[in-house]
């Protein structure tokens, strides 16, 4: 352990006040900051323990605060606009105690939970303060700050030009390897970058060449009733009136809320099948990963829970992001644990509901565990109305009403209006929004916008709507006049998905046609169908049996005419009409995504 006066580390922020100012900050960028010319060890003598600490953090300090300046690139001319050093130092100094902190080997191999990394944030708040950086700008830098530190701390230590200005340092400290933190810094950076791309990723489509969409471009802001959605009405003979709110703001102000009471660190999303969920989901997470903060999104069909539920997720965690951030936890801001498809963890095999009932009872202790002296993790669940059901039946995860989140439909049938309030978000319909966002020109199909229960049906939802966005496209606006329903839908939807891989086939200069076979391969989704059926399901069924019914019904050897993959074979098809479990899942699932697919 070795302390170092917390004015000492003032000059580092004056000299990145000096530099803005003479807006020099981005020449002094080259790899890892070079800082030799702001901060010097007496030539003469070899430098203490103290002054090799001081030096270490005043450098790294610097680095950081260079590195998220230009990161944050919008907000470096306000700072520099407004930066007067000396009264920087000023108020800095006039803010801190001439007390020590203490570098410790926590400092160089866990920054997150050093106790003297909240000292040098104090001192990078009252920075910011005296930069007139506004106010809601400096949350964000400030944990940009947090992030980059062990980064500069590491690049620092490993500078060879200035390796013997730290030997009294090393060996009081020795060992005291960075990589550690410097690592786990790399591998938030590179996971949050990916949660923010997932947005502008391309969707899946029948006509890449016709259509390129991400979420992103598609997504509008959901609607949500708060409470339980099979709660009983009220006794009486009174309706019960459900509260609607927007869904993304709700989610984010929990998320972000300063302080959280027990009852107030769990929300559970339902929503039917294609209701935007995940996508809800998904945007949170990007949200928060573009603030920085510290947010996992954990798709549950990942997870092979009947090898253990805890010991799944912290192997998924090490596989996704590098490492597991809830053993050990860090102090700070809550971390956000969105976990998704509540109802897709347990349904392959025997002993679902003992499975399923079995996770969320750990989860439940584990949460209490995590928050214990303090809110360090928040819990999102989201599934089907019947899993959400069922996680919260179990007692272990909060019965709060106000803890319930149901997704509604773009458009709310005229007779359930009543039941809802504020009626300016009942009577609003989002289906106008949607299309104007998947073709800002044409907008709504007009055939769509008559008063047709069957035409409805198939734009209350994002998925649904989806799907016929691209059977228009390839077969012309006007037939959606033609479309007789969901099952017509998905007629049209199979038959474009033959010919697409038809026309690639043949483009490939392959020789095997898809028509002679198309009959047949409608019967293998019959009976993949009729499969769910005899499992007692009527959703999902278990992918062993499907391949069984599929070669006692002399149909498997078609998948070999799509690919000689046989798993890869049907994939667009079967992404477009069923969820699959993932790979790694002991017991494989097909299962239907909306109930009419049966």
């Amino acid at each position: 352990m070795v302390a170092v006066e917390r004015a000492s580390l003032v000059r580092a922020f004056g000299k990145v006040a000096v530099d803005l100012a003479d807006l020099k900050f981005a020449s002094a960028i080259k790899g890892v900051i070079d800082a030799t010319g702001a901060f010097k060890a007496d030539p003469k003598t070899q430098p203490t323990a103290e002054e090799g600490a001081k030096l270490l953090l005043q450098r790294a300090a610097y680095a950081a605060t260079i590195r998220i300046i230009q990161a944050e690139a919008r907000n470096a001319p306000v700072m520099a606009a407004e930066a007067a050093p000396q009264e920087i130092e000023a108020a800095i100094l006039g803010a801190t105690a001439e007390t020590s902190l203490d570098l410790t080997e926590i400092a160089l191999t866990d920054a997150e939970r050093w106790p003297g990394l909240e000292a040098l944030l104090t001192l990078f708040d009252w920075f910011m303060r005296a930069c007139a950086v506004p106010e809601d700008k400096r949350p964000p830098i400030r944990r940009a700050f947090a992030e980059a530190l062990p980064l500069a701390l590491a690049g620092e230590w490993r500078n060879a030009e200035r390796e013997k200005e730290y030997y009294a340092l090393r060996a009081a400290l020795e060992p005291t390897p960075f990589d550690p933190a410097a690592q786990r810094s790399l591998q938030w950076n590179a996971y949050r970058d990916r949660l923010v791309k997932a947005m502008d990723a391309p969707l899946r489509t029948l006509n890449p060449e016709k259509i390129r969409c991400s979420l992103n471009d598609l997504y509008v802001p959901l609607r949500a009733a708060v409470g339980d959605p099979e709660a009983p009405e009220r006794t009486g003979g009174e309706r019960r009136k459900r509260t609607l709110v927007w869904l993304d703001d709700t989610l984010y102000g929990w998320a972000t809320q300063t302080d959280h009471g027990p009852s107030e660190r769990i929300r559970m999303l339902s929503g039917e099948p294609g209701a935007g969920k995940s996508s809800a989901c998904m945007k949170l997470a990007a949200r928060l990963a573009a603030e920085k903060r510290r947010v996992l999104l954990v798709p549950l069909t990942r997870l092979n829970i009947a090898k253990g539920s805890l010991e799944e997720l912290a192997r998924y965690l090490i596989v996704d992001l590098g490492h597991d951030p809830l053993n050990p936890l860090s102090a700070g801001e809550p971390l956000v644990l969105i976990l998704d498809g509540l109802d897709e963890l347990a349904k392959a095999g025997q002993g679902a509901t003992v499975l399923l009932s079995g996770f969320i009872t750990d989860l439940g202790q584990r949460l209490s565990e995590w928050n214990r002296e303090d809110t360090r993790v928040l819990l999102l669940l989201a599934g089907r109305p019947g899993a959400a059901g069922a996680a919260a039946a179990t007692g272990a995860i909060g019965r709060d009403d106000e803890a319930r989140l149901h997704v509604l439909r773009y458009c709310i049938d005229q007779h359930d209006r009543c039941g809802y309030e504020p009626q300016e978000l009942v009577y609003l319909d989002q289906r106008l929004s949607w299309w104007k966002r998947f073709d800002p020109v044409g907008g709504m199909p007009e055939p769509l916008t008559y008063a047709d229960p069957h035409i409805d049906s198939l734009t209350e939802q994002p998925l649904l709507n989806w799907l016929l966005a691209q059977i228009l496209t390839e077969e012309g606006p006007e037939q959606a006049a033609t479309i007789s329903g969901v099952h017509d839908l998905y007629t049209r939807l199979f038959d474009h998905v033959l010919d697409r891989i038809h026309r690639r086939s043949e483009g490939d200069g392959g020789t095997e046609a898809i028509d002679p076979v198309r009959d047949r391969l409608e019967q293998m989704l019959e009976e993949v169908a009729a499969a769910a059926w005899h499992a007692g399901t009527d959703r999902a069924v278990p992918l062993n049996a499907v391949a069984q019914r599929l070669a006692d019904n002399r149909l498997d050897g078609e998948l070999k005419l799509l690919s000689d993959n046989p798993d890869a074979a049907p994939t667009a098809l079967f992404d477009s009409f069923f969820c699959r479990a993932h790979q790694g899942v002991e017991y494989r699932l097909i299962e239907f995504t909306h109930k009419s697919f049966g």
